[in-house]
């Protein structure tokens, strides 16, 4: 099975104790060594993560993640 970025978010909030925005997701993730295993070319991998997180909460009914407040969204 292919290391998504949905997988990365869901392995890091795994081990947060709060909710945290699409960017410390994604620097968690490179600190744990996690970002390393997608395989992304893209120059902006923080923000697809971002963007898959925001359609994940808004068109899965049964998202693994929840979406807190707005200006910056937090997710958990």
């Amino acid at each position: 099975m292919v290391y998504s970025f949905i997988d990365l978010a869901f392995d890091v909030l795994k081990a947060a104790t709060q909710p945290l925005t699409y960017q410390e997701i994604w620097q968690a993730g490179q600190q744990a060594g996690l970002a390393s295993r997608l395989r992304t070319a893209g120059k902006t991998p923080w923000n697809t993560l971002g963007a898959q997180l925001y359609v994940d909460v808004r068109d899965n009914d049964s998202s693994r993640f929840v979406k807190i407040g707005k200006n910056p969204a937090r997710f958990f």
